[in-house]
């Protein structure tokens, strides 16, 4: 699943190519994709709204419109979204037209396309006066990156529960947009192992996870996330940052620091990686 700089490298990449058009014509394939919106309300409060910018928050993306509407889009499994000069063909050997799943026609002739393989993604449409009381929005914690998601913001959450760290580092109402890969990424980069209790580990320690936490995804969007199987970029692109995990995906391998073979756990029914020397056990 895209995690939060997988998505904002998919932000970025579009968005030079949304602000400033209209959307003239929506077309769905498969009617869930706008569920419980239906196909037709969706496209009848679609077409026509003008494109001002684009956001995101955790792992959703936002396309704002000048009515201070918001299309909201969760990728899930192996939701990708392209910009095309031109309808009706494959993006790619791995994007066949038949994974279409919503197609906007821009303005300008230009498409924005919605290929979904496993039909997980959804995209809603979000009227000015619903925001954050949207409900797929308002559970969410703050968002990873956020400015305001400060150190002693973070130390707070995660000192007021009792519960295993990576589990809770998982939990999208706690804070959005972290993922498998990127929490083994911080915790690693921090040395807590991923059973530590979030109450035990101390507040100094607590505060090198933050800033692992951020370090590591900001190094991500600028390679452009990591792909493993289905995701890619706005141009079709591999996520860059594959060649940079130093735990993720690494089990049975040597550590990158002190050279002990990576083990692969089963934490909260996700796969984990962990270096039991380098990574302490706070209980």
């Amino acid at each position: 699943m895209p995690e939060l700089p997988e998505v904002e490298a998919i932000r970025r990449g579009l968005e030079p190519d949304l602000v400033g058009r209209s959307i003239a014509r929506v077309r769905q394939s498969w009617g869930r994709s706008t569920a419980p919106q239906t196909p037709a309300w969706f496209r009848s409060h679609v077409e026509g709204q003008k494109i001002s910018g684009t956001g995101r928050i955790g792992k959703y993306l936002k396309i704002h419109f000048a009515s201070g509407d918001t299309l909201v889009i969760h990728l899930r499994m192996t939701g990708q979204l392209r910009v095309t000069p031109e309808a009706g063909r494959h993006v790619s050997a791995e994007t066949p037209v038949r994974y279409e799943r919503l197609h906007f026609e821009l303005d300008n002739a230009s498409c924005l396309r919605f290929f979904d393989q496993r039909k997980f993604g959804r995209a809603w449409l979000v009227t000015a006066g619903e925001g954050r009381n949207f409900k797929s929005l308002a559970r969410l914690g703050c968002d990873a990156l956020d400015p305001a998601f400060t150190a002693a913001r973070f130390q707070t959450l995660l000192c007021v529960r009792r519960r295993q760290i990576k589990p809770l580092l998982l939990d999208q109402s706690v804070i959005a947009g972290l993922g498998n890969i990127y929490v083994d990424e911080a915790l690693f980069c921090s040395g807590i192992h991923p059973l530590s209790i979030s109450q035990s580990v101390p507040a100094a320690r607590l505060k090198q996870l933050w800033k692992a936490m951020r370090d590591v995804l900001t190094e991500s969007i600028r390679y452009q996330g990591t792909t493993f199987r289905d995701y890619r970029t706005a141009r079709g692109e591999r996520g860059g940052f594959f060649e940079r995990l130093q735990v993720y995906g690494r089990g049975g391998k040597a550590c990158v620091n002190c050279g002990k073979k990576i083990l692969k756990l089963r934490v909260a029914q996700r796969g984990t990686h962990v270096c039991a020397r380098c990574q302490r056990k706070f209980a």
